[in-house]
This record gives C-alpha cells, sequence and structure tokens, in this order.
C-alpha cells in the first residue's frame, strides 16, 4: 500500500494534465468554453488593445499571457481571477500602471516590460506574494518606492529605464536574489547594493560605471555578475573578493590586462572579455578548476596567444 501511494504521488503532475485536457487555451473563446477547467491562457501577438470582460470567468485561471499586444488597460473583471498567479503584460501600450493588479493576491510573477510607465503605486506592497516583478524598458526616472514593500521578491528587473538612484533603505528586500539593472545612468556603482547580501545575480552593464566600491565582498552569495558596457579601463579588483563567483561578464570595456590574482576566482566557470584592449592574458587563468568558457572575441589579441591557451587549458572552450 505505501509504494502504491509514493507512487501515486510521483504520477500525479502526469495524471493532472491526462485528466484536464482543457488546462491551456489559445484564445478567449475556448477558454470560456471551460471556463473551470482553463489554468492557462495565452493570448499574445494578437493587436488587441482591450481585454473583453469575460476573462473573468476563468475563476481557476492561474497564467495570463498577453505580450505584444496593444493594451492600455485592464477590465475591473481581472480581480475576479483570485487563483491567478503570473501575468506577462511585456509590450504593450500602458502608460498608467493598472491598478486592478492590485486586487490579485496569490500573484507571483508580474511582467510589465515594454511599455511606457513613468511610475509604479506606492501601494504595490499589496502584492505580499510577489516574487518576480519585471519592469524593463519604461520610462522610470526613480527607484519606485512602492517596490520596497514587497516582502517576498526575488527578483527585480529594472533595465532599460532612466534610474540613476537607488533608495538608502534597499536591504528591506532581504529575499532579492537577482537584480537587473543594465541600461540605465549609473555613473558609480551604487553603495545600497552592498545591503543585498543574499543576492546572487547581479547586471549592471550598459551603464557608465568606472569603478566598484570596496565593499563589494558583502555580497557573499553572489554568483553572477554582469558588468559588460561600461567604462572600466582597469580589472576591479574588488571582484576577487567574491569567492562564490561563477560567472563574470566585462566585455566592451577598455581593459588593456588581467590581474595574475584572478587565480583566486575559484569557482568561475564563465569568464567574458569580449570587446575590450587585452593583448595577452595571464598564465594563472589556467590554475581555475571549474573554468569552462572564455570570450576574446574582438581584443587586438595575436592568434599565437589564443593557440598557447588552448594547449594549456584543454578543457576550456575558448571563443
Amino acid at each position: 500500500m505505501r509504494n502504491l501511494f509514493l507512487l501515486f504521488f510521483v504520477l500525479r503532475p502526469f495524471l493532472t494534465a491526462a485528466d484536464n485536457p482543457y488546462r491551456a487555451a489559445y484564445s478567449l473563446e475556448e477558454a470560456l468554453k471551460h471556463p473551470l477547467e482553463t489554468e492557462e491562457l495565452y493570448l499574445s501577438r494578437r493587436q488587441m488593445a482591450v481585454l473583453p470582460r469575460e476573462i473573468g470567468q476563468l475563476r481557476r485561471l492561474r497564467k495570463l499571457v498577453l505580450h505584444s499586444n496593444r493594451l492600455a488597460k485592464l477590465p475591473d473583471e481581472l480581480a475576479q481571477l483570485d487563483s491567478l498567479r503570473e501575468i506577462n503584460l511585456n509590450e504593450n501600450a500602458f502608460i498608467v500602471f493598472p491598478t486592478v493588479l492590485l486586487s490579485l493576491p496569490r500573484l507571483e510573477h508580474l511582467a510589465l516590460g515594454g511599455n511606457r510607465l513613468a511610475r509604479l503605486p506606492d501601494s504595490l506592497g499589496h502584492l505580499t506574494k510577489l516574487q518576480r516583478l519585471e519592469i524593463s524598458q519604461n520610462q522610470l526616472t526613480a527607484f519606485p518606492v512602492g517596490v520596497l514593500g514587497l516582502a517576498n521578491l526575488e527578483t527585480l528587473d529594472l533595465s532599460g529605464n532612466r534610474v540613476a538612484r537607488l533608495p538608502p533603505n534597499l536591504g528591506v528586500l532581504t529575499q532579492l536574489r537577482s537584480l537587473m539593472l543594465s541600461h540605465n545612468g549609473f555613473a558609480v556603482f551604487p553603495p545600497e547594493i552592498l545591503q543585498l547580501t543574499q543576492l546572487r545575480e547581479l547586471y549592471i552593464g550598459h551603464n557608465l560605471l568606472t569603478r566598484l566600491p570596496a565593499g563589494l565582498a558583502q555580497l557573499i552569495e553572489l554568483r553572477i555578475l554582469l558588468l559588460p558596457h561600461n567604462r572600466f579601463a582597469v580589472f576591479p579588483a574588488e571582484i576577487l573578493r567574491l569567492s562564490n563567483l561563477r560567472e563574470l561578464y566585462l566585455n566592451g570595456n577598455q581593459l588593456r590586462q588581467l590581474p595574475e590574482s584572478i587565480a583566486q576566482l575559484v569557482e568561475l566557470r564563465s569568464l567574458g572579455l569580449d570587446g575590450n584592449q587585452l593583448t595577452a592574458l595571464p598564465v594563472t587563468l589556467a590554475q581555475l578548476p571549474r573554468l569552462r568558457l572564455i570570450s576574446l572575441s574582438g581584443n587586438p589579441m595575436p592568434s599565437s596567444v589564443r593557440t598557447a591557451m588552448s594547449q594549456q587549458m584543454p578543457d576550456v572552450q575558448i571563443e
């Protein structure tokens, strides 16, 4: 009996899919034929300017994908979708944040990238379950204060806005694991980021950075650091203290050399160095036991250097 019980839990996801052939729908008409069975609805790229009010009938809907339409507002009936976990509204025409979204108590993933939002509501914290917020490619000029109320937020994408400063109490986002700040106006590395001691991924490329803060080592959990297309002329020595770093990308800067001490990054798997001014590499790179990929295209480096590196590191792919 115990073995049968365990077998049920192993097969449960497959049984559920087989028992509900109407789980996913690709038109509203199709979904409305089985309103209490549809859990996912995909309506992308339909040139849709209005979301019909009938959407409120889909009471078991968990995922709603509406990206690449022409929506500028949402119907009040959306608030009836109290099972909704994820909504994708990327690449629409929103100028004002649709406040009906604040009535979705179970929402975990909200995507509003590629719109024309200039601000978010201070009451954003009402979305107490929210874990992922994507608001890239909008028109934000300041960090949205309402984001600080999202106690369970794990991923925040603010890329492609005009945010040049972060709030002094950024550290209240204690669950934040991934922060994306590329394509903003940062001329100085925001020191507030150092409060995020659980951060694992930091994307801050395509800014105007020339140096990193001495306290960078406070980001003890950092695994991925993207710094491409900034203005680094010298390899930031502060990076060497990130003992858990696995991926480092410094593409499109002005680096002329790497330090011998780069061998301290013993967890490093991938190193992106395209588009710099490197003519040689330190032999200590061969001491990195887990390194598997180095990208070097667009550097004035003799082919003999690449050949020598390939011989020294046969397990590393050099691009």
